[in-house]
């Protein structure tokens, strides 16, 4: 059986937008100066919420 190539790209983004995630949610926290507000508005830390979400759609899409 042939993986689709739609699948094997679908799992290539999701690869990359998990790290670009990664990089946004730790360099959002460590920019958050410690009150509540400050990570609820953070604009990094909401980048990195939004590569998460778009990872786990790529792969329910691959699949």
């Amino acid at each position: 059986m042939q993986t689709p190539l739609f699948s094997v790209l679908c799992f290539l983004v999701a690869s990359l937008l998990g790290a670009v995630g990664q990089f946004l949610y730790k360099s959002g926290a460590e920019s958050a100066s410690g009150g509540l507000m400050t990570y609820i508005v953070n604009p990094r830390l909401w980048g990195g919420v939004v590569c998460y979400i778009a990872v786990m759609v790529l792969f329910v899409a691959a699949f």
